[in-house]
């Protein structure tokens, strides 16, 4: 059985550039991702909420002391001072930790603490 090689091939989000933001006010972004097989075309999409520590403190019981920190309930990455680049290094960590995996699912269930997939819930393969 061949193995799949995730890697990031895009990140954007609506009402963000992406560039590194340091606020003291409350900032949260919803991020899209385009996950692909390294070196082919298609991709599946994921999502992830990044926030500030004044976001985190403001809605959040516990907060860690130092960032990056994925926050409970799941999908939200607490940094400092938010940008892509930086989403961009902790989700490749995941993935690098995470490894090579047997399908597009498996690879998502493994990521699941960190990332949504767009297609949860919906049956694998022929998505009847």
């Amino acid at each position: 059985m061949k193995t799949i090689h995730p890697a990031i091939k895009a990140i954007s989000a609506l009402e963000w550039s992406g560039e590194p933001l340091v606020s003291d006010a409350p900032v949260r972004f919803d991020c899209h991702l385009e996950i692909g097989e390294a070196g082919e075309r298609g991709v599946d999409y994921f999502n992830v909420a990044v926030v500030n520590r004044a976001w985190a403190q403001s809605n959040l019981d516990a907060v860690p002391d130092t960032a990056p920190a994925w926050l409970p309930p799941r999908a939200i990455l607490l940094l400092d001072a938010p940008s892509f680049e930086g989403l961009t290094g902790c989700i490749a960590g995941e993935i690098a930790a995470i490894g090579p995996c047997p399908t597009w699912p498996d690879f998502a269930q493994r990521l699941w603490p960190y990332l949504r997939w767009d297609l949860e819930g919906v049956l694998y393969p022929p998505f009847k």
